[in-house]
């Protein structure tokens, strides 16, 4: 029954873009074709060494299509955009030997609560598809601690202190190469207090790919 009337209401009042309000037709996550071959056009790569220390892969701008389907995945309730940008992310890592002989794949966590209130982790469902690109299981092995207050408007300073302790490991590793994956880095604290949650619980290394960063050169 649920679905005879979903299928009727799309009759009725057919879905449009969420993007550019043209019709979804032949698009993925109810976005359509013309949207993602501008967010495509967007995925430029850049890979860096980090100040803690591996490899960063970020994949595109923070900017345009992509930042608007970002807010879309995370505050509107489309977590089918994130396993689209997941499986994008895994084919461009694929082509960087930095980020074979992969072990885990382990998307930074949510806290508990926040992640009830959207109802899923935007980050973890990019990870499952990476990890399905590429082989490699993915494991929850963190635990945000605590829920630490949302880094927008925070200076660099203010981020690193507000994310401070906040992530533990949820087991013991024995020289593991992980992949951490996210969704948006701006100044890298979230991801340099993952990673150095994951060395100090005994992994050998670590990398990192976000999907975007704010003013990728």
């Amino acid at each position: 029954m649920k679905e005879f009337t979903t299928s009727l209401l799309d009759f009725l009042f057919p879905p449009s873009c969420p993007l550019c309000g043209g019709g979804p037709e032949g698009g993925e996550a109810g976005v359509c074709p013309r949207c993602w071959e501008e967010i495509k056009g967007a995925f430029r790569g850049e890979l860096s060494e980090t100040a803690w220390g591996g490899a960063l892969f970020v994949l595109a701008g923070f900017e345009g299509k992509v930042q608007e389907a970002i807010h879309l995945m995370k505050y509107r309730h489309r977590p089918s955009i994130g396993r689209v940008f997941g499986r994008y992310l895994g084919e461009a890592l694929s082509e960087y030997p930095r980020f074979r002989d992969l072990d885990i794949v382990v998307p930074v966590p949510l806290h508990w609560k926040r992640r009830r209130g959207r109802g899923y982790n935007q980050s973890e469902g990019i990870a499952l598809e990476v990890g399905k690109v590429l082989g490699v299981p993915v494991e929850r092995a963190l635990r945000r601690t605590r829920n630490t207050p949302s880094q927008t408007g925070l200076d660099a300073q203010e981020r690193e202190e507000n994310v401070r302790d906040a992530f533990r490991a949820r087991r013991a590793f024995e020289g593991e190469k992980m992949l951490l994956v996210d969704d948006v880095l701006t100044t890298g604290a979230t991801a340099s207090e993952c990673v150095r949650a994951l060395l100090e619980a005994g992994t050998g290394e670590v990398v990192v790919a976000v999907v975007a960063r704010p003013a990728l050169s």
